[in-house]
Formats: structure tokens, sequence, C-alpha cells
């Protein structure tokens, strides 16, 4: 799958720096969020991370296997094996999830950086999360959007 393929509809498709690896996604995610958390943080060497949520069966992903590393005892990390772009988070299992307080379901869904897809700008957030360790700096952040404490509340689910 091509960079910026016409065909596509925008916000669906996106990849690494440097083209190793591309995906696609079967809709366009409305999950999408601004993750203030230290392990994204440090994992991104950035203030904040903005996710898009999926459904692991609507990914398709070419290229090498991401290089898959745990950030936490629930969850795991996938980058780039060429270039190191970090692409991917995922929680192990459901009864990983639940130990961290996560809901239900989270092992059948992945997070994708948003800033890897073709067109970053087709996707909306719609809240900021773990804005307790939010960067001062970062003060009043997207202040259009509801900010939690934690993962916030299940979004709506996508039209079908």
């Amino acid at each position: 799958m091509a960079p910026d393929d016409p065909t596509a509809e925008p916000g669906t498709t996106g990849g690494c720096l440097c083209g190793a690896i591309r995906f696609r996604l079967a809709r366009r995610p409305t999950d999408v969020g601004h993750c203030h958390c230290r392990i994204c943080q440090k994992a991104h060497g950035a203030a904040v991370v903005t996710w898009a949520t999926v459904p692991r069966a609507d990914l398709t992903i070419d290229g090498p296997e991401p290089t898959w590393w745990r950030s936490s005892p629930a969850a795991r990390r996938g980058r780039c094996p060429t270039c190191g772009t970090p692409l991917f988070f995922a929680f192990d299992a459901d009864a990983a999830a639940r130990r961290a307080g996560l809901p239900a379901g989270s092992a059948e869904t992945m997070d994708l950086a948003v800033a890897t897809f073709d067109e970053p700008d087709a996707l909306e957030p719609t809240r900021n999360i773990w804005v307790g360790s939010r960067r001062a700096f970062l003060a009043g952040f997207d202040s259009r959007l509801p900010d939690h404490a934690d993962e916030g509340p299940d979004p709506a689910p996508p039209a079908t």
C-alpha cells in the first residue's frame, strides 16, 4: 500500500517515517484522544501523544513485523524495526487490562499514533486523558475537550 493512496478514505492510511511499515484501516477512527501519561511522554519523547483506538480486526499492516517492547505490565508498544518510528500501543489481554483498571475489550483494540497517519488532520480528538501527568507548559492544551484523570468514558461505537 503506497503512501497517500488516492483510493483510501482520508484518515485510514499511514506508516512509519522510512515507509517500511504501512497500515490501512477498514474505516476512519472515531475514538481519538490526547494522552498525557508519563509512559507515552517517555516512549515518544513528546509532551503529549495523540492516539486513535481501532478494532484490531479493522487494521492491516504491510511490511516487516513491528518490533514490540513491553512498556507496562499490561501493554506493549510497536515501532518500525528500520527507522524506529513509534506506531502502535496494544494491551496484551483483557485480564491484564482489567488488573490495570482499564475497560473490558481493551485487548480487541489497538492504538495507532495519529501523527503517523497520512492525513492526521482527518481525525478529530475527543478528549484529553491521564491529565494528572500533563506538563505544566501545556496548561489549557486543547481546552475545548474534556479532561480525564484516566482513559475517560468509552466513546460511542463507530457507525457501520
